[in-house]
């Protein structure tokens, strides 16, 4: 049964789908920066329906700032987004026997700040542990707003959010993480450099690497999202 969920944090409301199936499993999902709750070419919807054949349930929210949920983006900061992810783990924690987790791009790189949460399995797609080189690049290279705000496609972004992904960790969260984690990795990614995810598979236990030949960040091609959706099915079943 799939039904719309809200969950609160403090005084602020997060807003999302939890489709719940039979098998007492649940696949939460962490979208990127600037994204939504169905991501790009409807990424994370495709991996739901998908997941009917599994009876593995689903839960994907909007962060803060994004889609439906509370918060001007401006307002945002990374403590904020891992609170919000601690929440969302610890509802399906509290109602599933397992819960895995997958995170895109900057969802990538908040679910490894929230390893010691330990969900039973990890997906990373193209996870994105350059969150302040982009940005930063966004932040100088977009037209300046009043108190100190950026124009990024009609976000606002501010310098405090910029500066918060300093914050974040990658392989150490990772390679303390004990298992099993599935990365995929399309090789012509211009926002997160493959290279990257090469570097951060090195030492990690566990961990099946998959590189989609030809894919650019947003996956842009059936057989791309196909390639996913499979990889996805076979690590979790």
């Amino acid at each position: 049964m799939k039904k719309y969920i809200e969950l609160k944090l403090n005084h602020l409301v997060m807003r999302g789908f939890e489709h719940s199936r039979s098998n007492g499993a649940c696949l939460v999902m962490f979208h990127g920066f600037t994204g939504n709750k169905m991501e790009t070419n409807r990424m994370f919807l495709n991996i739901d329906k998908m997941l009917d054949f599994t009876d593995i349930s689903t839960l994907r929210f909007d962060w803060f700032g994004h889609g439906e949920s509370d918060l001007d983006f401006s307002e945002l900061d990374v403590e904020l987004l891992l609170k919000q992810g601690q929440k969302i783990i610890n509802y399906a924690k509290n109602i599933y026997r397992k819960v895995y987790v997958l995170g895109f791009s900057m969802g990538g790189a908040v679910a490894m700040n929230l390893l010691d949460l330990e969900p039973d399995k990890l997906i990373l797609i193209s996870p994105a542990i350059n969150m302040y080189d982009i940005t930063i690049n966004n932040y100088r290279n977009n037209q300046m707003l009043n108190e100190g705000l950026v124009d990024l496609r009609g976000f606002c972004l501010s310098k405090n959010f910029v500066e918060s992904f300093k914050k974040l960790h990658y392989k150490k969260p990772i390679s303390c993480y004990k298992k099993p984690v599935l990365l995929i990795h399309g090789t012509k990614d211009q926002s997160v450099p493959i290279e990257l995810s090469r570097s951060l598979s090195q030492g990690v236990n566990l961990i099946k690497f998959i590189e989609i030949d030809g894919a650019d960040h947003g996956y842009g091609r059936y057989q791309y999202m196909e390639t996913i959706n499979q990889s996805i099915k076979q690590f979790l079943t």
